[in-house]
């Protein structure tokens, strides 16, 4: 089995595989590490926003989405009490479960050349020796690689790869399940009393159901997530008709923590992407957009210093600058409609004063959506 590479990428996410299939398709020898074998249930709110349809056609996978039979959104709608806006995409956007999506941006990677392996625990990154970094693996041979790319999460810590943090309280619980219905072609979002809801239709003619709360709303409600949608159902009418249309059809997932503080989009290692880098509020739907929009972006990089045009110190500069460039508007922007949601009087406000003005809507969800990428200067 081989163990040197130009490339390793750590984390077979959307960011990690849209890298490993960016470096492989520029003729790189790339090999994709992922800690889970076969498909994993995350928590996530399986929502893939025009943006994100746009990466994974960029990186070949035109076919995926049909495959998988992820139905196409096309509208949005925002509700706050007894109030409602709503908006269309200017492109459709595609509703795909993790289950899905992971395994085949994975497929697609491999396609293009990468060397794809499931089920590998990466232990550790060592410091760059002549040129190269050891990267150990848990039970199996260490691989050797030119360059390592940081994708494994929110919460992954991996010595020498990702930086340490400190560790605090968690303010908020996050959690997720499909249920049994389907909306049509439409991501709801509803601000509820320390919370807030999104409900997107995936495959299967099932609903994915994404809650965030804070930690006391959640505590409020027993730490059991349907008393809480089922009170607030009884709140709100706009709400109460569609919790009750549809029915819980697994577990719920859940995960302790959601962490907006500011990260470097570097690492001991090199370049990070996806929520190890950063973590957008996911209340804008864009997280499995931008994560691969990270991954294409710290690949283009990587090849670039490959190929010349920028290596060490200066390429992983003018990287961070140009991250900031692109994600920095959007994540301050999801800070601050995270705020908003979780307040019921400050979200009817929002909303009430939205549907007075026009566009204004609209505008608030151009601006969290991106620029199709290009390649470096």
């Amino acid at each position: 089995m081989r163990t040197g590479f130009d490339a390793a990428v750590i984390g077979g996410g959307p960011a990690g595989s849209a890298a490993a299939a960016e470096l492989a398709g520029r003729g790189l020898a790339v090999v994709l590490l992922e800690r889970d074998a076969g498909a994993a249930n995350r928590l996530c709110g399986e929502f893939l926003s025009p943006d994100g349809v746009a990466s994974v056609r960029a990186l070949g996978g035109g076919e995926l989405l049909h495959e998988a039979g992820a139905p196409a959104v096309a509208r949005w709608s925002v509700a706050a009490g007894e109030r409602e806006i709503r908006g269309e995409f200017a492109a459709p956007g595609a509703g795909i479960s993790r289950r899905r999506l992971d395994p085949g941006l994975r497929a697609i990677a491999a396609a293009r050349g990468a060397e794809v392996r499931e089920g590998c625990r990466v232990t550790a990154v060592e410091p760059e020796v002549a040129g190269r970094r050891i990267v150990r693996i848990a039970g199996d041979e260490p691989l050797a690689a030119r360059a390592v790319l940081g994708a494994t999460g929110r919460g992954a810590r991996v010595p020498g790869l990702t930086p340490e943090r400190t560790r605090k309280r968690p303010r908020h619980i996050a959690l997720k399940a499909h249920f049994r219905g389907a909306g049509i072609g439409v991501v709801r979002v509803f601000a509820l009393r320390g919370a807030y809801v999104g409900l997107s239709p995936v495959e299967n003619g099932e609903t994915n159901v994404c809650l965030l709360a804070s930690r006391s709303a959640f505590e409020r409600a027993g730490r059991d997530a349907d008393i809480l949608l089922e009170a607030a159902a009884q709140r709100s009418s706009l709400f109460r008709s569609a919790w009750r249309g549809i029915e819980r059809a697994e577990p719920w997932v859940s995960a302790a923590g959601m962490d907006w503080s500011r990260r470097a989009p570097v690492g001991p290692a090199g370049l990070l992407a996806g929520d190890a880098a950063a973590e957008i509020a996911p209340f804008l739907g864009e997280g499995m957009s931008m994560a691969m929009e990270s991954g294409r972006l710290a690949a283009l990089w990587t090849a670039a210093a490959f190929s010349g045009a920028g290596a060490g110190p200066v390429s992983i500069a003018a990287y961070s600058r140009q991250w900031r460039r692109r994600f920095r508007g959007r994540l301050r922007t999801g800070r601050a409609l995270h705020g908003l949601m979780l307040s019921r009087h400050a979200s009817a406000a929002a909303v009430r004063a939205l549907g007075l003005v026009p566009g204004a809507a609209d505008r608030i969800v151009r601006a969290t959506r991106a620029e199709l990428i290009g390649e470096c200067p």
